[in-house]
């Protein structure tokens, strides 16, 4: 083959590669990328919002009580410094779908857990020492009420008392339990997400530029650097099919 042959043959694997190859997966998973998020959201957003309203509600319901200022017991100490701890959780804004991970779940869980795991063990001491007063602060109170009956509709009609601070938690525990599975699947879906886009990145810049140096430079380059570019396309390009097969796989898994 001639130089100018060898060129054009370059150019059109080149091309084919950019167009019907790495564009296009790069499209096809995006729109996976759109069908999983959806689906992510759907069952992810009821929750989300109890969580939301959880913290909001345990903001304003600490306002409302009180803790012995000396005691020796330890389940008291900490069932305070929970409550505290979640109470301290709204400055931060709302949790959103996209910042949860299994690993971040599973410490703030730690916090709302341990209440009712606290409350369980000092029963007689949190009910004779632990105080709950609307007095306290009524406007904090009527704050409460409305978070309360947002996080779940069984409390349309519940009234504020000292014990929907174990009742609450555990009802936020259980709604993390039916969900925790999703969010686990989808950060592992995430992970592979990116380490195909960084591929995709690669095989981009690669082809990229081999077909600008074969347009300006193909006269001072010589050709078998072109071959190795080449090479190195259809390298990414399969490396790109092959993660985006594993991603539609892994899709299955998320949808059962």
């Amino acid at each position: 083959m001639t130089m100018s042959e060898q060129i054009n043959l370059l150019m059109t694997v080149l091309t084919t590669l950019l167009t019907g190859g790495v564009l296009t997966l790069l499209i096809e998973s995006m729109q996976v990328y759109s069908k999983v998020y959806e689906h992510y959201y759907f069952h992810m957003k009821p929750f989300c919002d109890s969580l939301n309203n959880y913290i909001k509600f345990m903001s304003a319901y600490y306002c409302c009580l009180r803790f012995p200022e000396e005691t020796t017991n330890e389940h008291l100490k900490n069932i305070e410094n929970y409550t505290h701890e979640i109470a301290t959780w709204q400055n931060n804004g709302n949790y959103l779908m996209k910042q949860l991970t299994k690993e971040k779940l599973k410490e703030q869980f730690r916090y709302i857990c341990g209440i009712y795991s606290e409350i369980d063990e000092s029963r007689n001491e949190f009910d004779k020492e632990v105080i709950f007063d609307l007095s306290y602060s009524t406007d904090s109170g009527r704050e409460a009420l409305r978070y309360l009956r947002a996080i779940s509709n069984e409390y349309e009609n519940v009234e504020l008392s000292k014990d929907l601070l174990e009742e609450v938690s555990n009802t936020i525990a259980e709604q993390r339990d039916a969900v925790e599975d999703y969010i686990g699947i989808y950060s592992k879906w995430q992970k592979q997400t990116k380490k195909f886009n960084w591929i995709t990145s690669i095989s981009l810049g690669v082809i990229l530029l081999s077909i600008i140096l074969l347009i300006f430079c193909w006269c001072c380059i010589p050709l078998w650097i072109f071959y190795i570019l080449a090479s190195l396309s259809i390298i990414g390009f399969i490396a790109q099919l092959i993660f985006l097969i594993i991603q539609n796989k892994n899709i299955d898994t998320f949808y059962q």
